[in-house]
């Protein structure tokens, strides 16, 4: 996509579309801690933790104090008797496709291999684009956007792409369908995650995100 001109203009979603909108990220697991006075607060709080693969048996003051590292995206342990991680794969559709890109955001040692699945597909959502930065959002469910699966299995990672993601996304569950092992259909990956937008869908534009011109035009700062 060029914004050399500047040109492309950005239309009103329809009702149904705002609808659909509204309806999906009222759905999306909360971003903001809740003060520990209930069980349903002990549920909102915990829920914050398993979208990023963290689980406890802590309530109360201390889950609340969790949930809100988790939010900032603070480095959990995911490991011990407080708290655990439990793997899970990742939805890419931007710049983290690109491995170095990957690598330098989650600090994983050259030695180390990074295994992506291509031709990854997820349904119901549609690239927009905020600025340069492709930006995932809500869209009729045979709306398909094509990207990388990547399994990650630290808690420290979740916490590095969120802070590399900024508060202008947050995380949502996504179902993920990847080529099966013998090329011959099609898997499901359920209950991935993935990083959808923050931002109003009518503020920003049509277009679509070349991994390729990102690579050789911004991927000298990595």
């Amino acid at each position: 996509m060029s914004f050399g001109d500047n040109t492309i203009a950005t239309s009103s979603p329809s009702s149904t579309e705002q609808d659909r909108t509204n309806t999906v990220m009222a759905a999306l697991p909360p971003t903001e801690p809740q003060s520990p006075t209930s069980t349903a607060a002990d549920a909102h709080n915990a829920s914050i933790l398993t979208v990023r693969g963290l689980h406890t048996t802590s309530t109360g003051h201390e889950l609340h104090t969790l949930a809100y590292m988790a939010a900032c995206d603070y480095e959990i342990p995911g490991h011990g008797i407080t708290v655990t991680f439990e793997p899970f794969y990742f939805f890419f559709y931007g710049s983290l496709q690109i491995p170095n890109v990957l690598r330098r955001v989650c600090q994983i040692d050259d030695q180390n291999t990074i295994t992506m699945i291509k031709d990854a597909r997820i349904r119901g959502w549609k690239i927009k684009m905020w600025g340069p930065y492709p930006a995932l959002v809500p869209a009729a469910k045979d709306h398909e956007v094509q990207g990388v699966a990547w399994l990650c299995n630290k808690s420290e990672h979740v916490a590095r792409l969120s802070t590399y993601e900024t508060a202008a996304y947050r995380m949502a569950y996504c179902d993920v369908s990847i080529p099966s092992a013998d090329g011959e259909g099609v898997d499901v990956i359920k209950n991935a995650r993935t990083f959808v937008s923050t931002e109003d869908p009518i503020t920003l534009e049509d277009g679509r995100f070349d991994v390729a011109e990102y690579e050789n035009s911004r991927l000298g700062m990595w």
